[in-house]
């Protein structure tokens, strides 16, 4: 399950990824809708019921759990499937950067702080204008701004594997640990 297009168009890029390198894993892209919790839950519980086999993942940015919109974090935390759960510090965007060089990267994590980003995540209205700016001119929700290969996730398990970087990602750790072979970025 994911949050919104953004996230669909990037399952499936990750799909194509996985299945072009031989790496026996795949995800079916549920699309949520947003992130607030309730609308969540209730996706949730629709996918445990048609799929109780199945371990289902929610990749989520947690920009309105650290906002604590509509009581987003409380909810959360009383959630009986909250270990489910995979934020991207803060939004989908941030995500998107940790695939990138490391220049680039920590130009955004300037932007980021000087914005007071990971203080108080921006909204939207703030952050794309910033986005198109500094990480992808022509970037629209719902595209994947850049080819999926071995050096975007070279870059993103690099990243990831940081712990004093202020942006984080569930999800990405994920991929590193359970889904893509140890060894398969040194192949």
């Amino acid at each position: 399950m994911c949050e919104g297009n953004s996230e669909v168009a990037y399952i499936q890029e990750l799909n194509r990824f996985m299945h072009e390198n031989d790496i026996t894993a795949s995800f079916n892209p549920v699309r949520i809708g947003s992130g607030y919790f309730k609308e969540v839950r209730i996706t949730y519980r629709i996918q445990k019921k048609k799929n109780p086999r199945s371990q289902i993942i929610i990749l989520l940015d947690y920009d309105i759990y650290a906002k604590n919109e509509r009581d987003n974090m409380t909810n959360y935390k009383c959630f009986e499937a909250k270990m489910s759960f995979m934020f991207n510090i803060h939004n989908f965007e941030d995500f998107l950067a940790l695939h990138l060089s490391n220049n680039v990267l920590n130009q955004w994590i300037s932007v980021c702080t000087l914005h007071k980003h990971f203080e108080v995540p921006m909204h939207e209205e703030k952050y794309m204008p910033l986005v198109q700016k500094h990480l992808f001119p022509d970037y629209k929700k719902g595209v994947v701004p850049f080819e999926l290969n071995k050096n975007a996730f070279h870059n993103l398990f690099s990243h990831v594997s940081t712990d004093t970087l202020q942006i984080k990602s569930d999800f990405a750790n994920f991929l590193r640990h359970k889904v893509f072979p140890v060894d398969f970025l040194e192949q």
